[in-house]
């Protein structure tokens, strides 16, 4: 094929941590980046290099060298240094769309400071992609786009350019990586003796692929330092196929030429299954799935509680927390990194994204504890300086747009004692009754519905800006509420009384009851099984479903990356006994726990509650697994992993697709044993739901590794190869897809200083 057009592009792939954590990539990112600078400051020939698509990197960068910061804007206003769109590279399913919005915005936001964004869409590295992708480039002035995982193998899918639509219709100039990635150029060399070995390989796996006569050449790798001679690859090249021209692009000019004479294929939908291509490692979504939902609680608070908080009191008149909340987003957005909320990283970056998100929840409750203060109109300083006038007040606040009344949890604090810290000094300490009956009133003096659920003693601390935190014992009182109808995004206050003369305030209208192992409302009654599993019947259309949430045990012999059943595995089904004990037993919510062995030394709690409200049941399952789950590296160990699954045929027909032979083995897991103790009932009710896929790999280096009762052969691409050999996590063979999200109910706290 004559007449093509070869568009070099110079570039590498920073995975911000992976296998190490970020202070040591951040460290060889330093050395690549001042190797790279100077190369492109004495080389005008170097026209440019493509720096893996996310802003952040310069961040990290500059944080060391910030003298550099000057030379990189000079280099990224010339088009010497493309950058962005991104802030980092996210995992582009486990966020939500307004997680990847947010991204892009501080992505666009820090481009435009360092002289200006690459249009391009870029997204070697994701582990498949959402239908609403092309949307959200045009959403932000983005016409094209790179991608890898996800497309590819299947029929009308052999070609390398295609128009992707999204679902409002608008389109994007996709180019697909060939089945080596964004690794394709790397190996190719300005030896003489090397030059036609290298590149005959490479051109032929594009050259087949071609839709039109341009073509893009990625020459780079991961953590690769920049290729030292292009100019000179340039034009070996050129001698060696005179027939066709060879240029050092940037990523934009080729997609500026790629439309001239190119037939584009059609493709919508989402992009998540390309194992005859490219593994698209789907199984990463039940990997690490605590610290998945702890991401999405996180995103929660920000988008649902903070920002709205935050605007509504600033609209009142309160303080301006845009500057918090940015900060809060920029260290949210830092865990969206594909490897790093995907949970295929080391445990060290597992750790450093558990607490970049314990900071992103602490910002989050300040902002939501001082935009409340400052719509109810409260004054810490001034309750710490006069008591006496306090007035127990249990703030109400609709988060949703639209009017809504029904059922919520709140926990109530009631002073008994001071606790004293640091030197007595002329202090008295001081007391209280603690826990007396509650009523609970509107300010129009209608009583509200309420229901005790649990009562304990703890320790509470209040803090004010002019007062060191005044450390308290405290009776905290867990309540069920029938808020009155809030309007959207509306707000109210219900005062509390407490003692023995408040009256009765028993709830009326629908309600919630207990009867035996079942809990029973106007819409549904669900009942804990022998098993422990759930049945349902539906009061309203007479239907009954069975064995919902049943557990299953069984193997896994693969990795962070991917879920494969052992050889010869049996997965065994949770049968009972199972003892049950009664939480709360109505009329504004009942709740029922079971608990149960799932083999010895792994036993589960399922507690099941109900509200009087509404059809929804809410679940919280805990497994506590004490049995040794742990895989030496470089050696092969059948382990177990306990799993929740949907019970359906084509479910389980999909996990018993994988290949053992597939199998992968991977550093030691190090998981922290948990208790699990009696406590209230609250909110939060995970969801999985599984998947298992066939995965096929891609050719690279090969590796033989032992498998008890059948030979395996392996092969790594040398990106997985490289990264085995430094001890990281590899990627596997079968798959096992689920997105952890967890559906929480937000419990209110209020505190009621009654003996004050």
């Amino acid at each position: 094929m004559t007449g093509l057009i070869f568009h070099l592009i110079p570039h590498t792939h920073w995975d911000r941590e992976w296998y190490l954590p970020r202070a040591a990539f951040q460290a060889r990112l330093v050395a690549v980046l001042d190797d790279l600078i100077e190369r492109l400051q004495r080389d005008p020939a170097y026209r440019s290099f493509l720096l893996d698509g996310q802003t952040v990197l310069l961040e990290d960068y500059v944080g060391v060298r910030p003298e550099r910061e000057t030379d990189i804007k000079a280099l990224v206003k010339t088009g010497r240094l493309q950058v962005g769109p991104w802030y980092v590279l996210p995992d582009e399913q486990i966020p939500s769309g307004e997680g990847l919005v947010r991204n892009l915005l501080l992505g666009a936001a820090d481009a435009e400071r360092w002289g200006g964004r690459l249009d391009v869409l870029y997204s070697p590295d994701a582990f498949g992609h959402p239908a609403a992708w092309p949307t959200l480039a045009r959403e932000f002035g983005i016409r094209y786009g790179v991608v890898w995982r996800g497309l590819g193998g299947e029929s009308g899918q052999e070609r390398d350019l295609y128009r992707w639509r999204g679902l409002d219709g608008k389109e994007v100039l996709l180019w697909h990586l060939p089945p080596t990635g964004y690794e394709v150029g790397a190996t190719l060399s300005t030896e003489a003796e090397r030059v036609f070995p290298t590149w005959a390989p490479v051109r032929g796996a594009l050259v087949a692929r071609a839709a039109g006569k341009h073509i893009p050449v990625f020459i780079g790798a991961d953590h690769h330092a920049a290729h030292p001679e292009v100019s000179r690859l340039r034009d070996l090249l050129a001698e060696l196929d005179p027939q066709s021209a060879y240029r050092v692009s940037r990523l934009d000019e080729f997609f500026q030429a790629a439309g001239d004479g190119a037939k584009p294929a059609s493709l919508v939908g989402e992009l998540r299954w390309s194992y005859r291509y490219a593994w698209t490692l789907q199984g990463v979504h039940a990997t690490r799935a605590p610290l998945k939902r702890r991401y999405g609680e996180a995103e929660l608070a920000l988008t649902r509680l903070a920002e709205p908080l935050a605007a509504l009191a600033r609209r009142a008149g309160g303080r301006d927390r845009r500057p918090l909340l940015e900060l809060a987003w920029r260290g949210l957005v830092r865990c969206q990194f594909h490897d790093s909320i995907a949970g295929c990283a080391s445990d060290a970056v597992a750790r450093a994204v558990e607490t970049r998100l314990g900071g992103v929840e602490a910002l989050a409750s300040e902002i939501v504890r001082g935009s409340v203060h400052d719509l109810a109109r409260h004054d810490p300083d001034a309750a710490r300086a006069r008591p006496a006038d306090a007035r127990p007040t249990l703030v109400l606040w609709n988060p949703a747009a639209r009017p809504r009344r029904g059922v919520v949890l709140a926990d109530v604090t009631m002073f008994r004692r001071d606790v004293l810290v640091g030197p007595r000094g002329d202090r008295i300490p001081r007391s209280g009754v603690g826990y007396r009956p509650l009523l609970l009133a509107t300010a129009d003096g209608r009583a509200v519905p309420v229901q005790v659920l649990d009562r304990r003693v703890t320790s509470e601390r209040l803090d004010a800006l002019r007062h060191y935190p005044d450390h308290d014992e405290v009776d905290q009182v867990r309540i069920a509420v029938r808020t009155p109808p809030l309007a959207g995004l509306g707000l109210a206050t219900v005062t509390i009384a407490t003692g023995a003369t408040a009256p009765g305030t028993r709830p009326s209208g629908e309600s919630v009851q207990v009867k035996g192992r079942s809990l029973v409302n106007h819409w549904i009654e669900v009942a804990l099984e022998p098993t422990g599993a759930l049945a349902l019947h539906d009061r309203r259309s007479g239907q009954r479903f069975a064995e919902l949430l049943r557990i299953e045990d069984g193997g896994d012999a693969g990795d962070t990356y991917s879920y494969c059943p052992p050889a010869g595995d049996r997965v065994s089904r949770a049968a009972g006994p199972i003892t049950v004990r009664r939480l709360a037993a109505g009329p504004l919510m009942a709740a029922l726990e079971a608990r149960f062995e799932l083999r010895p030394r792994a036993a589960a709690r399922l507690v099941v509650m109900l509200h009087a409200d509404g059809p929804l049941i809410r679940c919280i399952l805990e497994i506590e697994n004490q049995v040794r789950d742990a895989r030496p590296e470089r050696r092969h160990a059948e382990t177990s992993r306990k799993r929740r699954r949907a019970e359906s045929s084509r479910e389980r027909a999909r996990a018993a697709r994988c290949d053992p032979a597939r199998r992968q083995p991977h550093g030691a897991l190090h998981r922290r044993r948990r208790q699990s103790g009696d406590v209230a009932p609250t909110a939060r009710a995970p969801a999985h739901g599984p998947r298992g896929n066939d995965g096929r790999g891609r050719h690279g280096v090969r590796r033989r590794r032992s498998d008890p009762g059948r030979g395996a052969v392996r092969r790594l691409s040398a990106r997985d190869a490289g990264a085995y050999r430094a001890g990281a996590p590899v990627r596997g063979g079968g798959e096992r897809a689920a997105r952890a999200r967890a559906a929480r109910s937000r419990v209110l706290r209020v505190r009621v200083d009654a003996g004050r």
